[in-house]
């Protein structure tokens, strides 16, 4: 039986939701039935995972970014397409600025488009530049007439990119047994960082990124800066340094540790006490899903996919409120660990289940 072939497109250089999920989906495939492939642009960076997606026989094409020469850009882009036999082409995006990846798709392959959303409403758009919101506007008018499966990561997701056409959901699957609480990792992390018992550890796992919102965790941080409070930052991206010079501005360096890109980020979750997540705008986020896996109280704002709460222990705020706010509500609320949270996840989070969703689609679909 010939493989399944999937070019996954969307996936890129910092460690984010996105990346986290295609790595996963890969990883638990019978790569004997599917043979997937990434679409990279070319850089000084390598795609989060290389080694592992190549050592597990995905092929990696690399293509001019769209910035840098945009005519080589799409002589590529085509080149990909016209030159190799996908059966899908997988994309998984935030908006629909760069809809040539879309427009050639249709024009150069033979394949079946999906266009997964992973973005939870409007604002995110907000987020990016003038040029950016202009294109946006443009890909959704330039693909209209074209055929593809609307697949989202939750409702909120679904509806903001397919403006209430009907879509499938793709939950964003966990692996229960790699993030619940682990005490040994508790222990393991917090004497490895210096933590103390009495200190309250928040952490969060986010690319720096405008939309993951860091510059008002940092506010929230300067206002619990008397409190035995310390926050840990997984995650790389274009705002690091920048995020960097406010902490050392505002003098919280001994209050923030930044760990950088993480292989190892369902062991931090042990050692947090809190997760706080203040994004202007996600789908169903990942990031949010691990922590309450882990047993954490979440708080995080109401740009977010209320669906992301799947425990009932998710605090949803305003960004209309004041970072001191954010910090007196936080400091004051029921912070425990819900060590019985495993009981309230719904199944279909769980990795395996949710994983072979896709599988499935992928299979019914080709015939």
């Amino acid at each position: 039986m010939e493989k399944i072939k999937v070019l996954f497109i969307g996936y890129g250089t910092n460690l984010g939701g996105i990346e986290t999920y295609l790595f996963n989906l890969v990883k638990n495939a019978d790569l004997n039935k599917f043979e997937f492939s990434f679409l990279a642009f070319k850089g000084s960076k390598e795609v989060v995972f290389y080694n592992e997606l190549i050592n597990m026989g995905c092929k990696i094409y690399k293509i001019m970014p769209r910035t840098k020469n945009y005519f080589k850009f799409l002589k590529e882009l085509k080149d990909v397409y016209k030159n190799n036999s996908f059966d899908y082409i997988h994309f998984n995006l935030m908006d629909l600025s760069c809809f040539e990846r879309i427009t050639y798709a249709n024009k150069y392959s033979n394949a079946k488009l999906i266009i997964h959303s992973h973005c939870g409403s409007k604002n995110y758009i907000k987020t990016k530049s003038k040029i950016s919101q202009l294109l946006n506007k443009y890909g959704r008018q330039r693909i209209k007439k074209i055929n593809y499966y609307r697949v989202a990561c939750g409702k909120e997701a679904g509806n903001y990119m397919f403006n209430h056409h009907p879509f499938v959901i793709f939950n964003n699957g966990i692996d229960f047994n790699k993030f619940k609480f682990n005490k040994n990792y508790r222990y393991e992390i917090r004497k490895e960082l210096n933590i103390k018992d009495d200190e309250l550890c928040i952490g969060l796992v986010a690319a720096f990124l405008p939309v993951k919102n860091h510059n008002f965790l940092i506010d929230i941080m300067d206002n619990l800066r008397h409190k035995k409070v310390i926050l840990l930052l997984i995650g790389t991206g274009p705002l690091e340094d920048e995020i960097k010079q406010k902490v050392s501005n505002l003098k919280l360096e001994k209050q923030i540790i930044f760990l950088g890109k993480r292989t190892d980020a369902f062991k931090y979750y042990s050692a947090m006490d809190i997760y706080l997540m203040p994004s202007i705008s996600e789908g169903l986020s990942i990031s949010l899903c691990e922590a309450q896996i882990n047993g954490l109280k979440c708080y995080t704002t109401t740009g977010v996919d209320r669906e992301s709460n799947i425990s009932n222990n998710v605090a949803f705020i305003s960004l209309d409120k004041k970072a001191e706010e954010w910090a007196n509500y936080i400091i004051n609320s029921d912070n425990n660990r819900d060590m019985n949270v495993l009981k309230k996840i719904p199944n279909e989070f769980n990795a395996k289940k949710s994983y072979e969703k896709v599988y499935k689609f992928y299979e019914e679909n080709l015939r």
